[in-house]
């Protein structure tokens, strides 16, 4: 893929991390305004730069955004959406990357998938991004669809936009060579203590015989939206909330107690119902209570699990809907194990099929 075409994608899909907080609080804002508010935070930021270099801190953001410019955010939404971005050793970002650079976040992504089917077609990304013609769209998702069927995932998409900003970054690297290097030590190590521990989460990559299996934790999370890491830090903070009200230390909870800890606790939207119907799967003590640890890693294959993943409510899983709730299994496997259980070869998966695979894998 050209330079150029790498230019014109990462242009095509992705907004900057100041545009997505501006558009995430104010929503009713028009184009012009958006960008009238876009300049004034850049020159509030500037005028915060008291080192004259250019850089920022997350606190410093957010001091610029919420404090002095009102944008309602936190520091966690300000850092999600910069981690992309190139950190120094200071932890500070670029005033012009923050501003200007386009990234690809999940908001993004579902703001383009209109059917929410987890897939981008031409059409959608059309509706997107009107300035360009359909050319130039076909050739950029002819560059980037893997499996050549016309369609875009998230992580087809999120792949070929860091290739875009890392040809930004290895110039930039060349001029600071030194520091780069530093920077890259630093990273790994902090990469390297992130995968150990996401390794021991719960939503850890899962063999392909229990991918669609669906815990009953994620089926609870799921309803909120929130991204990958944000709903593993939920789960780990439910997680200790379970442990923390398990007063008999049996390691188990009543249905009403996993509610109180879900509803009360952590102020998640459920009734008491819902949770009931996504629980019944679920194995009973002698006590009739269900273990903490099953709430949390038991694959779950019930119409609730299914319900969970089909988030377009058509009745049918596709790959897209599929990658989106397992985005740390690989797109090859995703698409394997639908073609394992696909048995009327639709290349989606109906509820029959996806009740019969948990049955296979629990042959297994």
């Amino acid at each position: 893929m050209s330079s150029s075409s790498r230019s014109s994608l990462h242009q095509a899909l992705g907004k900057s991390a100041l545009i997505q907080l501006i558009e995430r609080q104010r929503k009713q804002l028009s184009e012009s305004e958006k960008m009238e508010l876009s300049r004034k935070v850049e020159s509030s930021c500037n005028r915060f730069d008291q080192k004259g270099k250019g850089r920022l801190s997350v606190d410093d953001l957010y001091n610029v955004v919420r404090l002095q410019n009102k944008i309602d955010t936190t520091k966690d939404d300000i850092r999600s959406l910069v981690q992309d971005l190139d950190m120094d050793r200071d932890q500070t970002i670029s005033i012009e990357d923050f501003v200007y650079m386009p990234i690809l976040s999940e908001a993004v992504f579902a703001a383009m998938d209109k059917n929410k089917d987890g897939l981008v077609s031409k059409g959608e990304l059309k509706m997107a991004q009107k300035t360009m013609t359909m050319k130039e769209l076909k050739e950029i998702i002819d560059s980037i669809d893997e499996n050549s069927d016309g369609l875009l995932t998230y992580e087809e998409i999120k792949a070929m936009s860091k290739q875009a900003y890392s040809k930004k970054n290895s110039k930039r690297s060349r001029d600071q060579d030194a520091k780069s290097k530093s920077k890259s030590k630093s990273r790994s190590r902090n990469r390297t203590s992130r995968d150990k521990s996401n390794s021991k989460h719960i939503f850890a990559i899962m063999s392909a015989s229990n991918i669609l299996g669906t815990p009953a934790v994620k089926q609870v999370l799921t309803r909120l939206h929130k991204s990958e890491h944000e709903e593993n830090q939920l789960s780990e903070k439910i997680q200790k909330n379970c442990v923390q009200f398990d007063h008999s230390k049996t390691g188990a909870l009543t249905e009403d107690e996993f509610f109180n800890v879900i509803k009360t606790q952590n102020k998640i939207p459920i009734e008491k119902d819902e949770l009931k119907t996504i629980l019944e799967p679920l194995p009973r003590t002698k006590e009739g209570k269900i273990k903490i640890t099953d709430f949390f890693s038991i694959d779950i294959h019930s119409p609730s699990a299914f319900n969970t993943l089909d988030r377009n409510k058509d009745g049918f899983i596709s790959k897209g809907e599929l990658k989106l709730s397992k985005k740390s299994v690989p797109l090859k496997d995703i698409e394997q194990c639908i073609k394992d259980n696909d048995l009327d070869k639709d290349g989606v998966l109906n509820l029959d099929e996806f009740q019969k695979s948990g049955e296979t894998a629990r042959k297994k």
